[in-house]
This record gives C-alpha cells, sequence and structure tokens, in this order.
C-alpha cells in the first residue's frame, strides 16, 4: 500500500471513531466508555464496537441484590471480575446471563458487560439450559426474575 493511500485509510479511521464518539455522547454514554468504543472502531476498522447498554448495570446488581442474602459488594466484585470458580458464584452468573438472554441481550454485550467473552457466555447458556430441564425449582425461580426484571424495564422505560 502506498503513502497516500495509508494516510487516507488512517483518515478515514479517524473521522469515523470521531462520529462513533459523538453518537455515542449524545445518546448518553459516558464519555470514557464512548472515547473507548471509538479507539476500537480505529483498531477493529470498519466494524462498530459493542457498548453495554445503559440499563444494564441496574438490571443485573437488581438480579444479583435479589439472589444473594449476604455481602451485596462481594457479590458484584466476583460476578464481574471474579475468578471465582465456587459453585455459587458460577451459578450466579449463569442464572444472571440466562436472564439477560431471555430479555434479549446479545452474548456479546452480557459479556463486556460480566467481563466475559461472548463464546464463554453462550457456554454457560447451553450448561444452564441443560440444568434448567433437570431443575423445576429453577425453572419457578428463573420465571420470577424474568418477570420482576420485565416489569422494572417497563417501569424504566416510560
Amino acid at each position: 500500500m502506498s503513502g497516500a493511500a495509508a494516510r487516507k485509510r488512517s483518515a478515514v479511521a479517524l473521522t469515523l471513531a470521531a462520529e462513533t464518539y459523538e453518537r455515542l455522547v449524545v445518546s448518553g454514554e459516558l464519555k470514557g466508555d464512548a472515547f473507548r468504543a471509538a479507539m476500537a472502531t480505529m483498531r477493529n476498522g470498519m466494524r462498530t464496537p459493542s457498548v453495554v447498554p445503559v440499563e444494564m448495570p441496574g438490571l443485573i446488581e437488581g438480579l444479583v441484590r435479589s439472589q444473594v442474602a449476604g455481602d451485596l459488594q462481594l457479590a458484584m466484585r466476583e460476578l464481574r471480575t471474579g475468578t471465582c470458580r465456587t459453585d455459587f458464584y458460577a451459578g450466579l452468573r449463569m442464572l444472571v446471563a440466562h436472564v439477560l438472554l431471555r430479555l434479549g441481550y446479545h452474548p456479546k454485550t452480557i459479556g463486556l458487560a460480566l467481563n466475559r467473552d461472548r463464546s464463554t457466555i453462550i457456554q454457560q447458556q447451553e450448561v444452564f439450559t441443560k440444568r434448567l430441564a433437570a431443575d423445576q425449582l429453577l425453572v419457578a425461580r428463573v420465571e420470577r426474575l424474568l418477570a420482576a426484571a420485565g416489569k422494572d424495564r417497563l417501569s424504566c422505560a416510560s
């Protein structure tokens, strides 16, 4: 590639990043998140980046709060950044991912929110679906969470 073509490509990528940043800031994203997303467009070429929706962290915290009786801060830390493989926290991650998938969020977005890879979310969904087939109490628990989360989303939307 010639020098002129490389400069042209760089200018186009920079323009795309600036437009992405402005669009995200106007839509209500935090400036730091918008900047990281805009820089990701420069690294990834013309693909648009995935950004965690504004309502998702609150939704995740509400789901965790409804399932944890003990230390909420510890549960949130283990859910998002922890590498803990304790059954409780691993199951909680799977439960939260399943509920968010059922609410229509994309695995890539859920992965960003939970600090996991998209493929991990998909694999956990398969494992959780098998667990649901064997446990009717878990099915009832998930349905109650979906009903409560759906009501919360409707009240936030209006």
